[in-house]
């Protein structure tokens, strides 16, 4: 997006607002992502202990949430 701004000859400030919503919109993910993944580790798997359906279901939910941290994430971060 901010790349079509750029070659529309936005603002500068336009520019700018885009990438703070940006990086707020990525921190919000992360957060989101990172909750859902300690909730699958410290409850829903001891939850479905013995029921091999469950337990494939929220390995593969954390693995889910965890590609799309790894999306956002800068390489330092990661």
């Amino acid at each position: 997006m901010r790349n079509k701004e750029e070659l529309k000859g936005s603002s500068e400030k336009n520019i700018s607002w885009i990438d703070e919503m940006k990086e707020s919109i990525e921190r919000e993910i992360e957060q989101i992502c990172t909750q859902a993944i300690t909730l699958v580790d410290t409850k829903l798997l001891e939850a479905s202990e013995g029921n091999a359906e469950d337990t494939v279901f929220y390995l593969k939910m954390r693995a889910d949430y965890s590609r799309y941290r790894a999306e956002i994430l800068t390489e330092d971060e990661k």
